[in-house]
């Protein structure tokens, strides 16, 4: 599960694993840093894998929005990594284990010449590099189910309705 809390400074992740069914939690509260808005999103894997996904930056008018993970296995999350989301303006990442890759899932906004479009991306937390969707109606968050071994995304569309995406 995890959470934020706010304080007299900025606003800090925070993040602990717990068992399936009704058992005790699993290892101890780890910090995640700073959340700049939303909150930390995990994704759990059959093997016990973890990713942990959230905004670590921004938004503002500069492209300068960043987002944050963390991974491990069984009770351990590792070092929060940030990088950069390519845009001004992104929802709250959803984060994604398919066979075992990390993947992180957003919408953005990058600014253009004629305007701000936005766009559903894919990103590997490990590199930042990110692979666009498609376009996208606005910065909601797009949804993620993981069917067997793929997985399909839908977001909302530009123009209405929703856009839907699967992955291997």
């Amino acid at each position: 599960m995890a959470w934020t809390r706010r304080a007299t400074g900025p606003t800090t992740g925070f993040a602990r694993r717990t068992r399936a069914a009704n058992r005790a939690a699993v290892g101890p509260v780890r910090s995640l840093g700073t959340v700049a808005y939303g909150v930390p999103h995990v994704a759990l894997d059959a093997a016990g894998r973890a990713l942990v996904a959230w905004n670590a930056r921004g938004p503002g008018a500069q492209p300068n929005v960043g987002l944050a993970t963390a991974q491990g296995t069984g009770a351990a999350l590792g070092t929060p990594a940030v990088f950069d989301a390519g845009g001004f303006s992104q929802t709250s990442p959803i984060p994604a284990l398919v066979r075992g890759a990390p993947l992180v899932l957003f919408t953005r906004q990058i600014p253009t010449t004629t305007g701000a479009p936005a766009e559903a991306a894919a990103a590997n937390p490990a590199t930042g590099e990110a692979t666009v969707l498609g376009p996208a109606g606005g910065i909601g968050a797009p949804a993620v189910a993981q069917p067997d071994e793929g997985i399909v995304v839908a977001w909302a569309a530009r123009g209405g309705g929703a856009a839907v995406s699967a992955l291997p």
